[in-house]
């Protein structure tokens, strides 16, 4: 699947166990820009999201964490 600035994508938590995905709901992002770290495993696995969005998908409430 290829996505550009602008398209939507949908995180979908489907087969989490782990406590912190329970209860997660899917999850709507809009792509604003892509960051190339120069670091594949970075770049394949990591995206910028605001903090309220992150609080908000990972079920922590009002803390920040990793």
């Amino acid at each position: 699947m290829e996505v550009s600035p602008g398209d939507y994508v949908t995180h979908q938590p489907a087969g989490q166990i782990d406590a912190v995905w329970i209860g997660a709901a899917d999850s709507r992002f809009r792509v604003a820009e892509f960051f190339d770290s120069g670091f594949y495993d970075y770049d394949r696995n990591w995206c910028f999201l605001t903090l309220a969005a992150a609080q908000a998908l990972s079920g922590a409430g009002d803390v920040v964490n990793v």
